[in-house]
């Protein structure tokens, strides 16, 4: 019951309540609801500059080159909310901690001399890692298992898939970011990319 309270006071603009469930009740301001979507996503959209500003102070995730900060200046409803996101996420610790590793696994992902798995999408082809997929994905879990347990080149014809669409994907399950100007992304796409399982659903076949 508090959650929900938290969520919609997020929305509403009531920092006092706010306040108090994550001062008094302890609630976590990264949680996540049903859509994948935070608390700060939620200020950010609805336009409450001192809910943000609190929630940032808090802790809420909000780096740079990620997909909750890209989504969240994406969403903001007024150009001071998101110069305050873009301040906030210039440089932070957890961005420092983990950027030597993200270019890691972001050159892993664009060197493809020891991927063992190519998509082929529309004559488009992606190369990949079946430890990284199957890691990272049930469904790729489960297709690496099966179908796909001998096969080295894998054809996704449905015409749904869009072969960037597909490689924002890889490289977000990669990295857990898309190094990618947002104005790139179609909006559908860009809402629903965390959210894989709203994308698997066009890779059977």
């Amino acid at each position: 019951m508090d959650i929900q309270e938290f969520f919609h006071s997020c929305k509403k603009g009531d920092i006092t309540r706010v306040k108090y469930l994550c001062e008094e009740k302890d609630i976590d301001v990264n949680l996540r609801d049903k859509w994948d979507s935070t608390p700060l996503y939620y200020a950010c959209l609805c336009g409450h500059h001192h809910i943000v500003e609190y929630l940032l102070h808090r802790g809420a995730m909000c780096d740079a080159n990620t997909f909750d900060g890209e989504r969240c200046v994406y969403g903001a409803l007024t150009n001071q909310i998101r110069k305050l996101l873009l301040e906030h996420r210039m440089l932070t610790s957890s961005t420092m901690r983990r950027e030597p590793y993200t270019e890691f696994l972001r050159r892993l992902f664009e060197d493809e001399t020891y991927n063992d798995i190519t998509f082929s999408i529309h004559g488009v082809k992606i190369s990949a890692h079946r430890c990284i997929l199957s890691t990272r994905s049930h469904f790729f879990t489960q297709q690496l298992e099966t179908r796909w347990k001998t096969k080295k080149n894998v054809i996704l014809n449905k015409k749904e898939i869009s072969p960037l669409a597909f490689r924002y994907i890889l490289e977000w399950m990669y990295t857990g970011q898309v190094k990618s100007g947002i104005n790139m992304f179609p909006c559908t796409l860009y809402c629903q990319l965390i959210y894989l399982s709203q994308c698997t659903r066009l890779l059977k076949t």
